[in-house]
């Protein structure tokens, strides 16, 4: 039948996701194409979005651009329900991939679409709050994006789905600990909860070296410089040794920073088309190369729509994003 034809995908799913979480990237994105295309065979559509979810994080791990963006424009234009979870993987890591390029305020925007698509609010389908199990199993990544770009007030939203799930054993051990370490303010219990993280995931290197960039960066944020670039080196090493490149532009950013920990809280980055850094009070503007990057593969308009090149065929995206303008266009 189509259905045991289909389980011929499962094998490479089951790899990819073990791939994916060990840190080996290379493996997991061959693994994950692999079950897509064999899914997509025997039309089984749910098993093929989850295989372009774990893609998508593969490639926001590699730091591929173009590559994530032409595996969301494959998974949104899958017919029939297929599930939210890897639509919020998916819309998160092109959040991520935003935030590699400098592009904050895009990546909160992809970082709100993820959020309202993780928890429907209308409709047949509407989540119920106590049981956003979508939400809290992206929850870290979400508050990493919220940390990085200097949004880091946000994460305590995600604080209370996290612990539900938690006390559900819905979540990974740690997950409960690494979001509580970016959204507690008091840095001594943050350290806590963060080495808690780390350990819990220990066997995990990605894992590990995504805590350790969190722990460096919430020292960078308290002064404690040196304590700071400790994490931020151990961070980046290991990103190296995983051929996580998209992960060590993001250390790196944060290493640059390291020197002016004094000022990290007091600046708020917004972006501009001149690149400008400016404080919340506008008392301060500094221009930045922030802005200097390739032209993206696709545009994003006052309405809200974008494009994706090398796709012919127009794809919509989830509910919660029509209802913001937003889908692809060839």
């Amino acid at each position: 039948t189509v259905g045991d034809r289909a389980l011929v995908a499962v094998p490479s799913l089951i790899r990819a996701t073990v791939s994916l979480g060990q840190g080996n990237l290379t493996e997991a994105a061959r693994d994950a194409g692999a079950a897509a295309e064999l899914a997509a065979r025997c039309e089984q559509q749910t098993l093929a979005a989850r295989a372009f979810g774990v893609l998508a994080e593969a490639d926001a791990g590699h730091g591929s651009y173009d590559s994530a963006f032409e595996t969301a424009a494959r998974l949104f234009g899958l017919t029939g329900e297929v599930g939210r979870a890897p639509r919020v993987q998916t819309l998160t890591m092109l959040a991520n991939l935003e935030l590699q390029r400098g592009r904050a305020s895009s990546a909160f925007a992809w970082l709100s679409a993820a959020n309202d698509d993780a928890v429907p609010q209308v409709g047949q389908r509407a989540a119920n709050p106590h049981h956003d199990t979508v939400r809290a199993a992206f929850a870290p990544a979400a508050a990493e994006i919220m940390l990085l770009g200097r949004r880091r007030g946000q994460a305590a939203g995600l604080l209370d789905a996290v612990d539900r799930a938690h006390g559900d054993g819905a979540v990974r051990p740690g997950w409960a600990e690494w979001v509580a370490g970016i959204a507690t303010d008091d840095i001594t219990d943050a350290s806590e909860l963060l080495a808690n993280a780390r350990d819990a995931m220990a066997g995990q290197p990605l894992l590990v070296a995504r805590v350790e960039l969190c722990w460096g960066v919430r020292l960078s944020e308290a002064g404690r410089v040196e304590d700071a670039e400790v994490h931020l080196h151990d961070a980046l090493a290991a990103f190296d040794r995983l051929g996580a490149q998209g992960w060590v532009t993001l250390a790196r950013r944060e290493l640059a920073l390291v020197p002016a920990a004094g000022q990290f809280g007091e600046l708020l980055v917004l972006e501009s088309l001149s690149g400008e850094v400016v404080a919340p009070d506008h008392s301060m503007v500094v221009t930045t190369p922030m802005s200097r990057v390739d032209h993206p593969p696709w545009e994003i308009t006052l309405l809200g729509s974008f494009s994706v090149r090398r796709f012919g065929e127009p794809v919509s995206l989830p509910l919660s994003l029509a209802a913001q303008g937003l889908k692809i266009v060839a």
